[in-house]
């Protein structure tokens, strides 16, 4: 994966670069940020949990393109959560709510 990352980090870069949009994301950086955070979940209770920040590592390339595509077609419409998607959203919020609070509490 952290392989994949680096080429698919790079090749956004070298689109929105030639683009003549800013891609000043710190690509190396990111991709050991992933690494160490998934090496994190290796670790005991508690100290695992900090593994799920790991997606902190796509958010710099996800803005990046953001702002590509907000210029390229400025008119694309943002499209609402549906229902399903929102019930979905919130029984994923309570179960790992339920499985971070099962972690501290002794059994």
């Amino acid at each position: 994966m952290p392989l994949f990352m680096m080429s698919l980090f790079t090749r956004y870069s070298d689109m929105l670069k030639a683009e003549g949009y800013s891609a000043d994301y710190p690509t190396l950086f990111l991709v050991f940020f992933w690494v160490g955070m998934n090496l994190i979940s290796r670790y005991e209770d508690p100290i695992w949990l900090v593994s799920y920040l790991s997606f902190l590592a796509f958010i710099p390339v996800l803005n990046a393109v953001n702002a590509y595509w907000r210029g390229k077609a400025p008119g694309l419409p943002e499209k609402p959560l549906t229902l399903g998607q929102t019930v979905l959203l919130i029984a994923g919020v309570v179960f790992f709510s339920l499985f971070v609070m099962g972690t501290f509490i002794p059994a």
